[in-house]
């Protein structure tokens, strides 16, 4: 269940990372008046980097985040009221695991379903990804001095349009070099926040998901503040990316003390019930574009969802939903019977717009055995 590039997201990272290696390429050598021994070893600074990128994205696409076995259940049979049991796997969620509606599978440690590399960052990967995310910036950020290089060099030698007297080919130049720039700029600028974001993840041993877990358990009200069991101490945090997303098998953590690997899970557990008892049932009563919203206004269209998946429902259908922006609702599609939600087999689950929407009576929702 490992990624492949043969998707929309890695075909358009890899034409980004191809064409401003290209440009770069051809820029320094038609471009460039000569290069000295500094630029020499900056290019080839620059080239170790392209070649690590490249390296790190296909490693993080087809190593995968490593996913928990089909049917899965813990060596106690006691532990099982701590988890969460998924009923497409047939098995329960491993600590720190969540099921991937994209990648058919329960991922270890799931951060997040990366549209860029067709795959979840997880325990098996998130160190390729945290690498790709790192370099990319880094080599942009060359290919950016190379082309702000080259446009200082001549335009104070006053001969931008006049290289090698063909005025065609130096207009077609400093279009790739012009655009080359602002790309790189870019791109650095936004994989640099993504990053940031992971190299902080790494340090606090948390995910995206469970960040947000951590964000709604802080707002409940108990006897004694919550503690997030995996926070080890950094050096602690950062051997277990570095070192142990080899070594480990992805079901088993370290924890503070006081708590124990399923803290989390009860937490999430309990959060989980109080989101059912705020669910409500609605009915479909138009059915949604496939356009993300476009025909529903510009609103509903900018706060889309455009990474996550979209409910497939048909008017009349009827949604269960459990959470909710401005304009989108999440929710699970299923239908009523004797006046109680009863969930589709098998499951389905994702956005639609909130004008697509209305409310409807029902009862408690039946779980799905």
């Amino acid at each position: 269940m490992a990624g492949s590039v043969l998707h929309w997201g890695p075909l358009i990272a890899l034409t980004i990372i191809l064409g401003l290696s290209s440009s770069t390429i051809y820029i320094v050598s038609v471009g460039y008046p000569g290069l000295t021994a500094m630029q020499w070893v900056f290019m080839f600074v620059w080239a170790a980097i392209v070649v690590g990128i490249l390296t790190s994205f296909f490693l993080a696409v087809y190593t995968g985040p490593g996913f928990v076995p089909r049917g899965w259940r813990p060596a106690r049979r006691e532990d099982e009221s701590s988890m969460q049991f998924c009923a497409v796997c047939n098995g329960f969620k491993a600590p720190r695991a969540h099921h991937c509606h994209q990648c058919g599978g329960c991922s270890k440690k799931m951060d997040h379903h990366c549209p860029w590399i067709n795959s979840c960052v997880g325990n098996d990967n998130h160190l390729y990804f945290t690498a790709f995310v790192s370099l990319v910036p880094i080599g942009c950020l060359q290919t950016f001095a190379v082309m702000l290089y080259y446009f200082l060099y001549y335009s104070t030698h006053n001969v931008l349009f006049r290289v090698h007297d063909d005025h065609r080919t130096a207009v077609v130049r400093t279009i790739i070099a012009l655009f080359s720039c602002g790309l790189s700029l870019g791109v650095a600028l936004a994989v640099g926040i993504l990053g940031v974001i992971q190299i902080r993840g790494i340090i606090l041993n948390r995910t995206d998901i469970e960040t947000w877990i951590l964000d709604k358990a802080s707002l409940r009200k108990r006897a004694t503040p919550f503690v997030f069991p995996y926070h080890v101490g950094v050096l602690r945090n950062i051997r277990q990316v570095l070192w142990n997303s080899w070594h480990r098998d992805g079901l088993t953590w370290d924890v503070v003390d006081g708590c124990d690997i399923y803290t989390l899970s009860r937490e999430q557990l309990e959060q989980k019930a109080l989101k059912r008892q705020a669910s409500e049932v609605t009915r479909v009563v138009k059915r949604p574009d496939w356009c993300c919203g476009l025909t529903q206004g510009c609103r509903v269209l900018y706060d889309a969802p455009f990474f996550d998946p979209k409910l497939s429902v048909q008017a009349d259908d009827h949604v269960l939903v459990t959470n909710y922006t401005t304009h989108w609702c999440y929710g699970e599609k299923g239908e009523l019977v004797d006046g109680a939600f009863v969930a589709a087999t098998p499951r389905a689950r994702g956005w639609i717009p909130a004008k697509c929407l209305t409310r409807t009576k029902a009862e408690e929702p039946k779980k799905q055995k």
